[in-house]
C-alpha cells in the first residue's frame, strides 16, 4: 500500500543518510582532548612545588613556602640571594618558590603557575652578570583543545619561516584560545616554566640566532652553565631548551661548572642536552607553556625519540585523543619556535646551524595510527555494515 512504502521509503532514506553521515562525517578518533580539572591536577604535580596543595593557589609569590638552598659562590659567582663569608668560601643563600596550581572556571580547567624563577639547586653565574629572582604568576586554560588543520602559525616562504621562527618576539603574545592571564611580571620572550621553576625563553638569542649553533657564524655562541641555562640583562636565570637539571631526580649537588669547562658539554651540546635523558626514554612532563599546552621531553610513552611527526612550531599531536603539546628535541628550536598547532612548510629555519630539517604531521594527526585508531577504524566499519544491513531489509 502507499502507506507501506512510504514507510520503507523514509527508513531507505534514513538509512542512506545515516551511511553518508558515517563516511564522510565521523571523524576517525572522536575521544575528548585530556584537559579536564583531574587531568589538569596530574601535570600540577610534576613540578618541584614548594607550596601545600595543588588546588590552591598562593595569594602571591611573596607568599609561596620557600625551600632554603645554599651554595658556595666564592669570589667568581654571583647570588641571587644573601651572601655570607669571604673569599673563596663567599656562600650563597636563596629561596626556591614554585607553586603549580589547578582550578575549574564554568567547566574549564585554568592552570596558574607562580614562581620566583630560582631553581632547587646551585646555578652558575659569572659575578659579572646579575640573577635575581623573579615574579612569575599567571594563569591559562589548561590544554586548550587545538585541530590540525586549524593553525596559529603557518607559514609557507622562507622569509615566512624565519620570520616565525627565528624571532625573540615569537612567544610575546599567547594565543586567544588560551585565555592567558598575567598577574605578576611576565617576560616578554617567556615561552613556558620549567618543572624546577626556572624560565624557558624563547629558543633564541638576542640576536634571533639559535644560542648553541647560530647562523651567521659570526654570531657568539651564548655562554650557558653545565645546566644549559644561564641569566640575561634583569637577572632572569633561563634556559632555551631541555636540561637533565629540570628533573628533581637529576639535580646536581652542590656547584656545578661552566658548559664551556665541561668537554661533553662544551664539545657537542646537542648530543649532552639528549644524552641527559638515556633514563627518561618515556613521556616525561617537562614544563608548562605560555599557552597552556605541556611540553614533554625528547621521547614518546614508547621510548621512541621524537625526531618526526612536528610542526613548524615544534609542536605534535602526540595520541588518539587528538592531544596536542611541544617536545624537546635536539635540534633547533629545541623547544619551541612559535604558538601551534603550526603548519607543515617546506623550508626551515636558517638562523641555526642545527635546525630540523623536516616537518611531518604524525599518525595522530592523520589519523592513520594503529591501536586506539584502529579500533575507532573498526567501530565505523562496523556501523556502516548494520546500517547497510538495516537499508537491505527495509527495501528490500
Amino acid at each position: 500500500t502507499q502507506s507501506t512504502w512510504g514507510s520503507t521509503f523514509m527508513m531507505t532514506r534514513v538509512s542512506v543518510c545515516a551511511v553518508s553521515f558515517l563516511l564522510f562525517a565521523i571523524p576517525l578518533c572522536c575521544s575528548a582532548t585530556s584537559n579536564s580539572l583531574s587531568d589538569c591536577l596530574v601535570v600540577a604535580a610534576k613540578f618541584n612545588n614548594t607550596c601545600a596543595s595543588t588546588s590552591t593557589a598562593a595569594a602571591s609569590v611573596s607568599t609561596i613556602p620557600a625551600k632554603t638552598v645554599t651554595c658556595t659562590v666564592g669570589t667568581s659567582l654571583a647570588c641571587g640571594g644573601t651572601t655570607s663569608g669571604s673569599g673563596s668560601s663567599t656562600t650563597c643563600t636563596f629561596n626556591h618558590k614554585l607553586c603549580v596550581t589547578c582550578t575549574e572556571v564554568s567547566g574549564v580547567a585554568r592552570i596558574r603557575v607562580q614562581s620566583n624563577g630560582l631553581p632547587a639547586r646551585c646555578p652558575n653565574v659569572p659575578n659579572a652578570a646579575t640573577i635575581a629572582e623573579q615574579n612569575i604568576d599567571f594563569t591559562v586554560n589548561f590544554n586548550p583543545a587545538v585541530m590540525v588543520n586549524v593553525t596559529n602559525t603557518s607559514p609557507t616562504t622562507q622569509s615566512e619561516v624565519n620570520a616565525a621562527v627565528c624571532s625573540t618576539s615569537a612567544h610575546q603574545t599567547a594565543p586567544s584560545a588560551s585565555s592567558f592571564a598575567c598577574t605578576g611580571t611576565c617576560e616578554s620572550t617567556l615561552f613556558a616554566v620549567a618543572i624546577d621553576g626556572t624560565s624557558i625563553l624563547n629558543p633564541n638569542s638576542a640576536n634571533d640566532a639559535d644560542p648553541f649553533y647560530p647562523y651567521p657564524t659570526s654570531v657568539a655562541t651564548e655562554m650557558v652553565d653545565s645546566c644549559l641555562a644561564h641569566t640575561q640583562a634583569s637577572g632572569i636565570y633561563h634556559y632555551h631548551t631541555m636540561s637533565s637539571c629540570q628533573l628533581s631526580s637529576n639535580y646536581p649537588s652542590g656547584s656545578i661548572n661552566p658548559c664551556a669547562s665541561t668537554a661533553a658539554c662544551n664539545n657537542q651540546a646537542s648530543s649532552y642536552m639528549l644524552s641527559g635523558f638515556a633514563n627518561q626514554k618515556n613521556l616525561t612532563v617537562l614544563g608548562l607553556a605560555k599557552d597552556g599546552h605541556v611540553l614533554f621531553g625528547p621521547y614518546l610513552a614508547d621510548g621512541t625519540q621524537v625526531t618526526t611527526g612536528l610542526d613548524v612550531c615544534n609542536g605534535r599531536f602526540y595520541d588518539s585523543d587528538q592531544n596536542y603539546a611541544y617536545f624537546a628535541t635536539d635540534k633547533y628550536p629545541y623547544t619551541s619556535g612559535c604558538w601551534g598547532p603550526g603548519s607543515y612548510p617546506s623550508y626551515y629555519p636558517t638562523c641555526s646551524t642545527n635546525a630540523i630539517s623536516s616537518y611531518s604531521k604524525s599518525c595522530y594527526a592523520t589519523n592513520t595510527c594503529s591501536g586506539a585508531s584502529a579500533q575507532s577504524v573498526s567501530w565505523t566499519l562496523g556501523t556502516i555494515v548494520m546500517v547497510v544491513a538495516t537499508f537491505k531489509s527495509s527495501f528490500f
